[in-house]
């Protein structure tokens, strides 16, 4: 699937600007956000996973947020390094699903209100020698596994499970 980009204009990013929970929480009432998740995938089919500390607390692919200006493929190779410690050429992600997720709940307030997220995830291979120097980078996971394909079962997550079938 192409994903194109566009810049019209001279448009310069915004500087990063930190919100309060409750910031936060008003714009997960109001929009429902993008972000871009990677699926990093070994040469021999198994797919690395973070233990969520934060809802929802289950394997799940590594993400963030998509900073304005950024294309998609950057966003990836953000995710990548600040995530799990490894620089990736942009080009060698590959666009696999668009997730569209609905949850009661959140950690901004009011945690009720729940929160709404559209989630393009890429999978990338993932090289033997970029494994050895595989690290944790941002304290989001308690821990980082390798599953191999066949054992993502109904013990996971829907959206993994769909994730790991377009996947395949």
């Amino acid at each position: 699937m192409k994903i194109n980009h566009f810049v019209h204009g001279n448009f310069i990013p915004p500087k990063k600007t930190l919100l309060s929970p409750e910031e936060m929480g008003k714009i997960y009432d109001c929009f429902v956000l993008p972000f871009v998740d990677v699926l990093p995938v070994s040469e021999d089919g198994k797919i690395l996973l973070g233990l969520r500390k934060t809802e929802p607390k289950t394997w799940w692919t590594v993400g963030k947020g998509i900073i304005p200006g950024e294309t998609l493929a950057e966003t990836a190779k953000k995710v990548l390094q600040e995530e799990l410690g490894i620089n990736a050429n942009p080009s060698r992600f590959k666009l696999i699903c668009i997730n569209s997720s609905v949850y009661e709940i959140r950690e901004q307030p009011p945690k009720e209100n729940g929160r709404a997220t559209l989630i393009m995830v890429f999978s990338i291979l993932i090289k033997q020698k970029e494994i050895r120097n595989l690290i944790s980078q941002s304290g989001k996971y308690h821990a980082l596994k390798w599953f191999p394909c066949p054992k993502i079962n109904k013990d996971f997550d829907p959206v993994i499970r769909k994730t790991v079938k377009a996947l395949i």
